[in-house]
């Protein structure tokens, strides 16, 4: 992997990460959860309903749509 494609992948995960505060309502494939903090590099989330925090890739959480209700 050459520097300007590594860096680039890097500055959108980070960038990604700083976007998410903790607390924040996310999406976990098709379940809600809640941001927690990052770890490892991995997001520490709590689905909605569980009591029980996971970590989890932080590729594979996306913000809830919004929807006008």
């Amino acid at each position: 992997m050459d520097t300007i494609a590594g860096a680039k992948i890097l500055q959108e995960r980070f960038s990604r990460s700083a976007s998410l505060q903790p607390d924040q309502a996310v999406m976990h494939g098709d379940r809600r959860a809640t941001f927690i903090r990052m770890s490892d590099s991995a997001a520490i989330i709590r689905h909605w309903g569980d009591s029980h925090a996971v970590a989890v890739p932080l590729e594979s959480l996306s913000l809830p749509s919004r929807k006008p209700r």
